[in-house]
């Protein structure tokens, strides 16, 4: 990936299970300068964030600009998956989702199963995505990550992070007022 190259970083705000909605935002960035902010609803726990996703991205104007999406993990909303395969075919693009924490596919199908909504697509898509996808362990976070190199994920992880962090931030503030909390 070319130096100065520019990330989507996407991350949804705080939300409570009562909510029908969450709202995301997505931070444009080139070597650490914003250059624009995108925002979207996607529902709680549903199964519609990659569509939206996708037609977000492709309706920005920095659409044919960006080079690589940053997600906060493969959820937003709760238990709402993004099909990060589909992304990165559908657009065209790198996607990389970073977590604090590992993964946990158990922990994942049981909170699902739990929650009774669409439980086999959403067991599927987990199963897909783990399939699909390569996972590494930079700087102390856990990625899975389709459409780029190891190699290449090594020299975008640090800026990728930065710009998840205000995303998380930017959403978490407009939401509560102030941001809190750390992705």
């Amino acid at each position: 990936m070319k130096e100065g190259a520019r990330i989507l970083a996407i991350d949804d705000s705080p939300f409570s299970k009562e909510d029908k909605e969450v709202l995301v935002v997505g931070i444009v960035a080139r070597n650490d300068i914003i250059e624009g902010v995108l925002s979207f609803y996607v529902s709680v726990d549903g199964d519609d964030s990659t569509d939206i996703l996708i037609k977000k991205i492709r309706s920005s104007r920095f659409y044919r600009q960006i080079k690589l999406i940053a997600l906060n993990g493969v959820t937003l909303g709760g238990l709402n998956i993004v099909d990060i395969a589909k992304l990165n075919s559908e657009l065209n693009l790198p996607v990389i989702a970073i977590t604090r924490r590992k993964p946990n596919k158990k922990e994942m199908i049981l909170a699902i199963k739990k929650s009774g909504k669409s439980v086999d697509k959403k067991i599927d898509l987990l199963n897909k995505i783990n399939k699909n996808a390569s996972y590494s362990k930079f700087l102390g976070l856990h990625i899975q990550y389709i459409g780029l190199e190891k190699t290449e994920l090594a020299k975008i992880i640090g800026k990728a992070y930065n710009m998840l962090r205000l995303a998380h931030m930017i959403a978490s503030g407009v939401v509560k007022g102030e941001s809190k909390g750390r992705i």
